[in-house]
């Protein structure tokens, strides 16, 4: 009817995976994209987008040069290094608690890789509905049991609700059926069935029933550090992602501080903490 190939979704209904998945399966799309926060707030963005659009127009500046895409989510307040160093001595954790300072990214894949559960708060905090890694409980995909392990032990919450994976762009076209086009699902807003690969490599981040995701499809640059880890996992594993699930307790926000990402540490059996490169391990 438009003739039109490129489609953008928004509004509270362009938070059903499922429906978007349908609609990146048109095989008429050249492109379809769907932000990271689109219920409501998606309108303030667009307001923005509207206002600015109107000003370049009066000042007769053009459009396409001026009016930037969104180029990742990870727009919120940054956990600095000193906000982290001043959590430890105020509580004075390195009395209970195994720190260790500028941590590798082997050193966190080689914990993943045995099994434990970390809470990893980095950076800058997402702006959305989603965690996509610097606000995320992060574990081993390939172990299902890990999902009954979070479910009782850090989220408390049902058994049925199913995690989601961040995988490395490079390896997309290996566990997504119909991945298309490069940062086209960086937000975990898109629905996609699985490969054999996939759900061999991603079981603990598939929906148990039909073993489709709503994964984080990470660009290159998109976000260093996180794709440092998951690159460190993947060369211990062979595994080119990870669970990655919000950083909260059950019906709470999601953290936005130290001191928040330190309470669920405390409060839940989170194996370890991240907090920018400092590791904190329950001994």
């Amino acid at each position: 009817k438009t003739k039109l190939r490129s489609l953008v979704f928004a509004g509270g209904v362009a938070m059903n995976v499922k429906a978007n998945m349908l609609l990146n399966r048109l095989t008429d799309l050249k492109s379809f994209f769907v932000n990271p926060t689109p219920d409501d707030a998606s309108q303030a963005m667009g307001a923005c987008y509207a206002y600015m659009y109107g000003v370049l127009i009066k000042k007769k500046k053009d459009t396409r040069t001026h009016l930037k895409s969104l180029e990742y989510a990870y727009l919120g307040p940054a956990i600095t290094d000193e906000e982290v160093t001043k959590l430890i001595k105020n509580h004075s954790l390195a009395k209970r608690y195994r720190i260790t300072t500028k941590a590798s990214v082997a050193r966190i894949a080689a914990l993943l890789a045995a099994g434990n559960i970390i809470g990893r708060a980095a950076g800058r905090s997402e702006f959305g509905a989603r965690s996509l890694g610097n606000r995320s409980i992060i574990a081993d995909p390939r172990d299902a049991d890990v999902i009954m392990t979070i479910n009782e032990k850090v989220k408390n919450r049902d058994f049925w609700m199913p995690f989601a994976p961040t995988i490395l762009e490079s390896r997309a076209k290996k566990y997504l059926v119909g991945y298309r086009n490069p940062g086209s699902a960086p937000y975990m807003t898109i629905g996609f069935e699985t490969t054999l690969a996939g759900q061999k490599d991603l079981r603990a981040g598939l929906h148990p029933f039909d073993h489709t995701c709503r994964p984080q499809v990470l660009p290159k640059g998109q976000n260093p550090g996180y794709e440092a880890l998951l690159k460190a996992f993947e060369k211990k594993t062979r595994v080119g992602g990870l669970l990655n699930t919000s950083f909260n307790l059950h019906g709470e926000p999601i953290v936005q501080t130290a001191e928040d990402a330190w309470r669920v540490f405390e409060l839940s059996e989170l194996d370890a903490l991240l907090l920018n490169d400092t590791l904190i391990e329950k001994k």
